[in-house]
C-alpha cells in the first residue's frame, strides 16, 4: 500500500496536492474498508495533524467526502467518485 500512496502523493504534487494530501487519497482509494484519521495515521506513519490537514484538504478540492456510522464518533473519508453536473 505504501507504493500506491507514494504515486499518488507524486502524481497529487503535481497537481497542487500536499503530499501528505497525495498519501491519504491513495490509502483511501485503495482501502477495503473506509479508514478513519488514526488509521491512515498508523498506516502511513504521518502525526495525526498532518492527515488532519491533508483530509481538509482534500475536503476542500471535492475528492472526498466524510461521513460517521452510527453509534461511532470517528469521522471516515470516502473517495468521490463523481461529481454532480451545476
Amino acid at each position: 500500500m505504501d507504493r500506491i500512496a507514494d504515486l499518488f502523493a507524486d502524481f497529487g504534487a503535481e497537481f497542487g496536492l500536499s503530499r501528505p494530501a497525495g498519501k491519504c487519497l491513495g490509502t483511501i482509494w485503495r482501502a477495503d474498508t473506509t479508514p478513519c484519521a488514526d488509521d491512515l495515521t498508523a498506516s502511513l506513519g504521518l502525526s495525526r495533524s498532518n492527515v488532519s490537514t491533508a483530509l481538509k484538504e482534500l475536503r476542500a478540492w471535492g475528492l472526498i467526502s466524510v461521513v460517521r456510522h452510527p453509534g461511532d464518533r470517528k469521522e471516515y473519508p470516502h473517495f468521490v467518485t463523481a461529481h454532480a453536473d451545476d
